[in-house]
């Protein structure tokens, strides 16, 4: 069984110059039989890791039974390219990683892996370039946060830790800059980063506390265990941060205070524009998280 290439699997693949067979299929899991014809068609031969977890004795299997063609076999991780949410920022990291290490080449010994980083034969031609091709293009420069934040603007929805909920409340209910926030980052009057309050962490002591939630403080529901960055960090960087600790926002943080937000939504956006990626299916990366904020 293979992907077809309408399928979120095949486009991610597809990120990288990796063209599933068949090109064309009525159905998503078409099954495909390895002949020989079919071996010498394609580049590579992927054993992913779910549903079915093929192990490294699957992959010597093939091998076997296909010797002119045992070089064209690898393992993929398939939570990197069919997981939603997250996981879609690490995955095209991985893949972009896959591209360059896993291309192979027969030898006179069997197979080996070549040394040096190698594009995919199928890749088209006219297919823009990869973020991380567009990294070295620069001469090694990231995409700083500041670049962002100068599209975006320095929004960011402030509240003091001394606030009682009902005023955070009210602060969540009005517009920042044309914009409402699901978090607040919570400040002293020298615009030191001192916590973070969400929407959902007032919704929480609500339900705990009813009636006396309102009179509860900030300081007293915040998370002050903050996870920052500067104008100056890889904003790829920071989204990979974000994608591991399971949050949307990142404070932006220069000379000790409060410079801006990152929020995922944007950051993605952002990237994923600069990749010239298929925003089609952005939203699909976009919504589907278990995060708390």
């Amino acid at each position: 069984m293979t992907v077809a290439r309408d399928t979120y699997v095949s486009r991610m693949l597809a990120s990288v110059g990796l063209r599933t067979l068949p090109a064309t299929s009525e159905r998503r899991y078409p099954a495909v039989e390895l002949t020989e014809d079919v071996l010498r068609a394609v580049d590579l031969v992927l054993f992913s890791t779910e549903p079915f977890p093929f192990k490294e004795r699957h992959l010597a299997e093939f091998r076997s039974l296909h010797p002119a063609q045992a070089h064209k076999a690898a393992t993929i991780d398939a939570q990197m390219v069919s997981w939603y949410g997250s996981r879609a920022v690490r995955g095209l990291a991985y893949l972009a990683e896959f591209a360059r290490a896993h291309l192979i080449e027969p030898s006179p010994s069997g197979w080996h892996r070549k040394a040096c980083p190698l594009r995919v034969q199928s890749r088209s031609p006219d297919r823009p370039p990869l973020a991380t091709d567009r990294k070295e293009e620069r001469g090694g420069l990231f995409m700083k946060v500041s670049k962002l934040l100068k599209l975006h603007g320095m929004l960011v929805l402030t509240v003091h830790p001394d606030f009682t909920l009902a005023e955070a409340a009210r602060r969540f209910a009005t517009s920042v800059g044309g914009r409402r926030f699901s978090l607040a980052v919570v400040t002293n009057h020298d615009d030191q980063v001192l916590g973070v309050i969400s929407l959902g962490d007032i919704s929480h002591v609500l339900g705990e506390h009813e009636g006396d939630a309102a009179k509860m403080l900030v300081r007293d529901v915040m998370t002050t265990d903050v996870t920052s960055c500067s104008l100056d960090d890889d904003l790829e960087d920071v989204l990979r941060t974000m994608a591991d600790k399971g949050i949307r926002h990142t404070p932006v943080v220069e000379g000790g205070k409060l410079a801006g937000l990152v929020a995922r939504r944007d950051a993605l956006e952002f990237l994923y524009q600069q990749a010239s990626l298929d925003a089609a299916h952005l939203t699909d990366w976009l919504f589907r998280s278990d995060a708390r904020y």
